[in-house]
């Protein structure tokens, strides 16, 4: 279960913007292109989309209502540049342009949220489907190619604010062979908040994702430990990728 409502209190704080989000985001739009279209999955707050070209057409998603609400209402106090859905990652192939995005990116981890590989399977599929010729998909994830899977807890790195303190770990799910997520913030006044609390995620690592890459015969997959295109190394604890269709 995600108690959604404590992670928007505090998603600002644990998922701050990075200016190097948007470089790297940039960097993959043709630049000749008047009116590049993109596609932001399991958006979150969004932080830092306003921050994109004025020209991009930017459509934002996302399965918990908690969030496009939040959005919806940010878009109201503006201009109302951006469409805003609420909508399972599961059903773009169904509503959203076939060969119409130029780029199609979902961050901070939330494609392990899928339930399972055959779901995450289709997402790239659907994306593939999606995307204009030669565009990209752009994913970060936690590296679970670097884990001891023989342990059945993994503990994630600490994230500190000056609001508080962000504990995670993943806890394996011997009989279903997946893992569950838990997290919690103790508060900068001691105080402790749910996060996620035996959350069904999915162990996926680099070796999957070029798997899928090249059965859906993505052209090309470059992998990095960051959104400054810093070179993979086998201890980094969070990885990005960028598919090309």
């Amino acid at each position: 279960m995600i108690y959604v409502n404590n992670w928007i209190d505090y998603y600002s704080d644990f998922v701050p913007f990075s200016a190097s989000h948007n470089k790297l985001l940039k960097s993959y739009i043709d630049s000749s292109k008047t009116n590049p279209k993109v596609l932001s999955v399991e958006a979150g707050t969004a932080i830092g989309v306003e921050d994109l070209p004025q020209n991009y057409d930017i459509t934002i998603i996302d399965k918990y209502p908690e969030f496009t609400s939040l959005l919806t209402k940010r878009q109201s106090l503006q201009n109302n540049r951006f469409r805003i859905f609420n909508l399972d990652p599961m059903d773009i192939g169904r509503y959203l342009g076939k060969n119409y995005f130029d780029l199609i990116y979902c961050l901070d981890g939330r494609i392990i949220f899928f339930k399972d590989r055959t779901l995450i399977k289709k997402f790239f599929f659907d994306s593939k489907m999606l995307l204009a010729e030669n565009g990209k998909l752009v994913l970060s994830l936690y590296n679970f190619s670097k884990v001891n899977f023989k342990f059945d807890s993994i503990e994630i790195s600490e994230r500190i604010c000056t609001r508080g303190v962000l504990h995670g770990s993943f806890v394996k799910d011997k009989k279903n062979l997946v893992y569950k997520l838990n997290t919690n913030i103790i508060s900068a006044d001691g105080k402790q908040k749910k996060i996620a609390k035996d959350e069904t995620v999915v162990p996926l690592g680099i070796e999957t994702v070029k798997s899928f890459a090249k059965e859906l015969n993505f052209s090309s997959v470059e992998f990095y430990s960051d959104y400054d295109k810093t070179p993979l190394s086998d201890n980094s604890e969070y990885f990005v990728c960028i598919l090309t269709k």
